[in-house]
């Protein structure tokens, strides 16, 4: 089973320290919960949690009675997902190609609901208690058979996932349709350059490799940084933010952030530090207008360096915000276990 507490990423980045309290909220009302149906918790991955039961049964009371206990807490809204198959024990943690499974299966859970596979479905479809929902047969990504998902629709549970119409080809077709066309406008605009960035009324941002000042940092990490900044503000942005590449930034023969970020057409420039010491990391940035001075939003975090995703995604959300763009939540459906342990 995965838990995966909606909005949460949006919510750091408004109020860090509400978001934390409602983690340690989420686990202290179902940990009880948990022990009760013999679950055991493997990781807290951010806002979620990695559990395993010794029967599907116990899984799916467990998730419905989590489910029914948060239902009138504001702003603890859970997807839960459970699928059942071969696991792998090692260090406490669980491995295996069914664990990957599980972890895409979550976002297709209804908001306060629970999504399964059809392998936990067949299992429980004899208790007369349960009733279940048909989603569909979506393509999971890194999964190469398509499986049968549903919701639970019993309890009083919501069972309408939102990402039933994916699998609509109408839907299919019409988001083919709206990249072509996408890529088509892109292919104009940068082909015959009409347009003045810096001038223009979409915002135009410049990501700078972090500045190091620790022994500890590399160029890889640094690059890396940086590329995962111009991904989250793209996704965040729902792509209403002109960002220059890395190769293109690095390929300025300048040194100056500001005179960079002019030679690229950008209004803004976010410049950053790095510092890593033992475990521990350190990043620090802000957002300058290269036109008027000013700096509409600045950040210094520090967290254990397994965290570093997670900060990226809250600065790349403060960025949007600060350009007063609205936030697009994407769905989380990109981590792997190995992801999870790698990033978190």
């Amino acid at each position: 089973m995965f838990t995966d507490i909606v909005g949460y990423t949006s919510m750091s980045a408004k109020d860090e320290s509400k978001a934390i309290a409602l983690i340690d909220l989420h686990r202290e009302l179902i940990s009880p919960i948990i022990s009760k149906f013999n679950g055991t918790i493997h990781k807290e991955m951010g806002d979620g949690l990695l559990l395993s039961f010794s029967t599907v049964t116990e899984a799916v009371q467990c998730g419905v009675n989590i489910q029914e206990s948060i239902r009138k807490i504001e702003e603890l809204n859970l997807r839960i997902g459970i699928h059942e198959g071969e696991i792998t024990l090692k260090n406490g943690d669980v491995l295996g190609d069914d664990v990957n499974i599980t972890s895409r299966i979550v976002p297709y859970s209804p908001i306060g609901g629970i999504a399964i596979s059809e392998k936990i479905q067949q299992n429980i479809s004899s208790l007369p208690d349960y009733k279940f929902n048909f989603i569909g047969r979506p393509k999971l990504k890194g999964i190469p058979m398509k499986l049968k998902l549903f919701t639970i629709a019993s309890h009083g549970l919501p069972s309408k996932s939102k990402l039933k119409l994916r699998t609509s080809p109408a839907i299919i077709i019409g988001c083919l349709g709206f990249s072509i066309m996408m890529i088509i406008l892109l292919i104009q605009y940068f082909s015959f350059n009409s347009i003045d960035s810096i001038n223009s009324d979409i915002p135009s941002v410049t990501i700078m490799p972090p500045e190091i000042i620790s022994a500890q940092a590399n160029n890889q990490i640094i690059r890396s940084i940086a590329e995962d900044l111009i991904i989250n503000i793209s996704t965040y942005s729902g792509g209403e933010i002109i960002l220059p590449s890395i190769n293109d930034v690095l390929n300025v023969n300048e040194k100056l952030p500001r005179k960079i970020a002019n030679q690229l057409n950008s209004k803004f420039v976010l410049e950053s530090s790095l510092s890593i010491s033992d475990r521990d990391i350190e990043l620090r940035c802000r957002l300058l207008d290269t036109v008027s001075g000013k700096s509409p939003y600045s950040k210094s975090m520090k967290s254990t360096f397994r965290n570093l995703s997670v900060i990226l995604e809250i600065i790349s959300i403060g960025v949007v915000n600060s350009l007063n763009i609205n936030v697009v939540t994407p769905h989380k459906q990109e981590l792997t276990p190995m992801d999870f342990s790698e990033t978190l």
